[in-house]
């Protein structure tokens, strides 16, 4: 991350931000997930307002590199002073404009999410662009469960069956979907990308070689909130 050499009023700026933004409703469905988003037009709806009222602007732009594509934004307040985060890059599945527009939108809207300081999506729904039209597997969500046939004349009483033991991860994808189980679940989705970049040089998780997914997931709590602190950190020393 890159900022002016002062930070104090956009500092104060983003915390009166921070204090007045209201969530934007999540009107946009998520296929893959069965959940709701926040689209960037909704994004874009809710913020901008609020950022002007407090001096507040910014600009996005794209960087790629082959199909790997995303945005950097910059966050700008009217005394001059701005903040300026790195880029935040996703690689598409193909190389085309379709695949590169999703990519960037997606980017764009997590990248800005992140600046601002706001969270109002805990999925990944741009599974579209980073994995292709097979996504992740909604199996457990609508396995069969069998035909359960009532006999008015008599009713069987069957015993209730024992939960059955998570599956032991052993391939890539099976921890890419433990990763992002407990990032939906602890707010963390955005971390994940940034992390992956910082520790492995690789801007999407299924490119991780076994060990390395394995390392990552075993270490997913520790790695965020050593991300969150850092956030902290720097925050603090703009308001000191």
């Amino acid at each position: 991350m890159k900022h002016s050499d002062e930070l104090k009023n956009i500092a104060k700026a983003l915390a009166k931000f921070q204090a007045d933004i209201k969530d934007p409703a999540r009107d946009k469905d998520n296929p893959y997930f069965k959940s709701k988003y926040v689209a960037l037009d909704g994004l874009l709806d809710a913020v901008r307002p609020v950022l002007a009222t407090n001096g507040l602007s910014f600009i996005q732009s794209p960087v790629s590199n082959g199909q790997d594509m995303g945005v950097t934004t910059l966050l700008m307040h009217d005394s001059g002073e701005w903040i300026e985060s790195d880029p935040f890059v996703l690689h598409a599945v193909k190389n085309d404009p379709q695949a590169g527009g999703s990519a960037i939108t997606y980017a764009r809207r997590y990248s800005l999410s992140a600046v601002l300081g706001v969270a109002w999506d805990d999925d990944d729904d741009a599974n579209i662009a980073t994995k292709g039209p097979r996504g992740r597997s909604n199996a457990r969500e609508t396995a069969s469960k069998g035909n359960h046939i009532q006999n008015d004349a008599k009713s069987e009483k069957t015993p209730p069956q024992q939960a059955q033991p998570k599956k032991t991860p052993t391939t890539v994808h099976d921890y890419y979907e433990l990763t992002i189980d407990w990032a939906r679940e602890h707010k963390a989705v955005a971390f994940i990308g940034p992390l992956i970049t910082e520790k492995f040089n690789k801007h999407k998780f299924e490119t991780l070689t076994l060990p390395e997914a394995k390392a990552f997931y075993d270490n997913i709590e520790s790695l965020v909130k050593e991300a969150q602190a850092k956030d902290d950190e720097i925050l603090e020393k703009s308001m000191a």
